[in-house]
């Protein structure tokens, strides 16, 4: 038997080989050099999107560095752990989809290789789905329940991640869709962000606008990216999209994803515009739809399955604190670091903010802490407001006041989450000065208050809580 290839030995022997220093190929990768150490202890492993990075880093294949896609054959040839999702899932079912993806001829039953299918995956999430993360804590146990829904083939219709704004519901979407996509069965993937605003042909911003008109323009996108015929006129969107779904051929399956809705009327929206009425459940099938959401939507349809995101546990939440921080913070002990912990109950996006305002304020980690926890006990959950005031507030000591405005403001006529291209959001800034806005965004990223992608054209976004916080939304 040929002996398994670990990604965790070929990185430090071949990272040497090549005269690297961590911090060099963390340079290379556009990481941190954290995240390199972690790699070659076999504390972590990169996330899917960064496999093919790795590989052209390091002049190797993925196969060689055993990164995907020998990742994902290892994944299959295993058997997985089966749960009983409303007594409906069989070991036949499950082996048969497996089996299927699997097969000697690398084809599935479309007739379509798997390779292509995992190509064309890859490259809808890199066109549409945004996403700034490295490595992911604390989730190996929610992935496999998540692999086990999407592979079961009578029940989960319906996928939804709940939780609170900063738990990472997107990276987790996009890990599950990343890596197990294609070994459920998948022929075909969506991925859309749902608008909360219109912005009319003379400027106008119009919030709260018609659903209909909203979710005829997110459905041509799903659409779009299936490959499915509609209609020129966007007032027959919706059943066009509902009747071509129906006339797939069976073998082809498709997984949409629907990220951010964030209040129940969108959910509901999305329910009532992509499967029709409650008793229509079958236009979904055999489809499913992937909700991120804040809010529970039990109740909503059938054939849900829903999983709630809570804050990191402390032992994972000091690990990503450490990740994060420097050496002050990764020499700090834990009993030290659990203020950080407890203040913003183990959301990643809060110690993010948190550990970003120590290492750019300057000021004494024991001072940063005391600070926090007298905040917290005096203003509880308005910690989300704390945290980005005060680093709005050094966004603002080294870019004025009036730039920091027109920064942030500029994301206001998009959707919470929505990403904006270098040029754009240059545009509606406002600032006249191309170096001082490039200055701004600079410390804007560095803050951890606008998120840039890592792909060649440069792409924006900021957190739908951040974004709720600068626009002054009731979402």
């Amino acid at each position: 038997m040929q002996k398994r290839i670990l990604f965790h030995e070929q990185l430090v022997r071949i990272r040497k080989q090549r005269g690297l220093t961590q911090k060099a190929l963390a340079r290379l990768l556009d990481v941190d050099e954290k995240s390199i150490s972690r790699w070659e202890r076999q504390e972590a492993f990169p996330t899917l999107s960064m496999h093919k990075s790795i590989a052209k880093a390091l002049g190797k294949t993925v196969e060689e560095l055993g990164l995907y896609p020998a990742e994902d054959e290892q994944r299959s040839s295993e058997h997985v752990r089966l749960l009983n999702l409303d007594n409906a899932v069989s070991t036949g079912h499950i082996a048969s989809i497996l089996n299927r993806t699997t097969s000697d001829n690398g084809l599935d039953d479309s007739g379509i290789s798997t390779d292509t299918i995992r190509q064309r995956i890859r490259n809808v999430l890199r066109e549409n789905a945004f996403v700034d993360h490295t490595t992911l804590f604390g989730v190996d146990d929610i992935l496999e329940h998540l692999r086990e829904y999407l592979i079961a083939e009578q029940s989960g219709w319906i996928i939804s991640l709940f939780g609170e704004g900063g738990l990472g519901k997107t990276a987790l979407a996009y890990e599950i869709v990343a890596r197990y996509a294609a070994d459920a069965g998948f022929t075909r993937v969506a991925w859309v962000s749902a608008k909360t605003a219109q912005i009319l042909p003379d400027g106008t911003l119009l919030r709260g606008s018609s659903a209909e008109l909203r979710w005829s323009d997110i459905i041509k996108r799903i659409a779009d990216q299936l490959g499915l015929s509609m209609g020129n006129g966007s007032i027959s969107w919706i059943s066009d999209f509902q009747q071509a779904l129906r006339a797939l051929p069976s073998d082809e399956k498709c997984l949409l994803v629907i990220d951010n809705l964030e209040t129940v009327e969108d959910v509901t929206e999305a329910i009532h515009y992509l499967c029709g009425p409650t008793s229509a459940i079958s236009i979904i099938k055999p489809h499913k739809i992937l909700i991120t959401t804040r809010r529970t939507i039990a109740g909503k349809a059938f054939h849900i399955i829903e999983k709630q995101l809570t804050g990191l546990p402390p032992h994972f939440a000091l690990q990503f604190i450490r990740q994060l921080g420097n050496d002050d913070i990764r020499q700090t002990s834990d009993e030290e670091l659990m203020p950080i912990v407890d203040a913003t109950e183990g959301n990643p996006l809060l110690m993010k903010l948190c550990v970003m305002r120590f290492l750019t304020s300057f000021l004494p980690l024991p001072f940063v802490l005391t600070e926090l926890q007298e905040v917290n006990r005096l203003m509880g959950r308005n910690i989300i407001d704390y945290l980005y005031f005060e680093s709005l507030s050094l966004l603002q000591e080294r870019c004025s006041e009036q730039t920091t405005n027109r920064l942030l403001n500029a994301f206001c006529p998009l959707s919470a989450g929505e990403t904006i291209e270098y040029s754009n959001l240059f545009s509606y800034s406002d600032i006249g000065e191309e170096a001082t806005f490039k200055h701004a965004l600079q410390v804007a990223c560095e803050l951890s208050l606008i998120r840039a992608s890592s792909v060649n054209t440069r792409s924006y976004s900021i957190h739908s809580l951040l974004w709720k916080f600068i626009c002054h939304m009731d979402t």
